[in-house]
């Protein structure tokens, strides 16, 4: 098994000829569960149907037993991770205010126990405001004047959204 390194920021490493891969190792294995679970549904264009759905089929009131059943099906499923006792511990926890779910677990590889620790899903916050009222519909918006804001950016606009 050979991934190309990530650096501290999650990118791609270069210029340092061999150490830029993991090779067999189990940080190896947990780099390649890390960038599935951070993997959306549709979003690679060779195959549209890899990655998580969290978007379609996981975010939402009341999903935690759902979430949790799928990372820890989305870990078991990745190259070198042992079929059999594969994931040692785990832990999740959402902070409802940030929107950030952070995920702890200790996989058994292959290569031998690897720890992996993540955040997933951080959103900014958003509302959506008319003549200086909070609105909210479940079903979306279509309002004539309305101001969307992200917590970093605001969006006008005179037509519907």
């Amino acid at each position: 098994m050979r991934y190309r390194a990530l650096s501290s920021t999650g990118d791609m490493s270069f210029g340092v000829n061999g150490a830029n891969f993991l090779v067999d190792s189990p940080e190896c294995v947990g780099q390649a569960i890390l960038t599935t679970l951070k993997l959306l549904r549709g979003t690679w264009f060779l195959d549209l149907l890899q990655g998580v759905p969290w978007l379609t089929q996981v975010l939402g009131y009341g999903t935690q037993g759902l979430y949790d059943q799928l990372i820890q099906s989305v870990i078991l499923s990745v190259p070198g991770v042992t079929p059999v006792g594969g994931i040692i511990a785990y832990t999740s926890t959402l902070n409802k205010t940030t929107r950030a779910l952070t995920i702890a677990a200790l996989v058994n590889t292959i290569y031998g126990p690897t720890q992996i620790t993540t955040t997933l899903g951080v959103a900014a916050p958003f509302s959506i405001s008319v003549n200086d009222d909070l609105v909210s519909s479940p079903g979306g918006f279509s309002i004539d004047g309305a101001s969307v804001s992200t917590g970093v950016d605001t969006i006008t606009t005179n037509g519907a959204i």
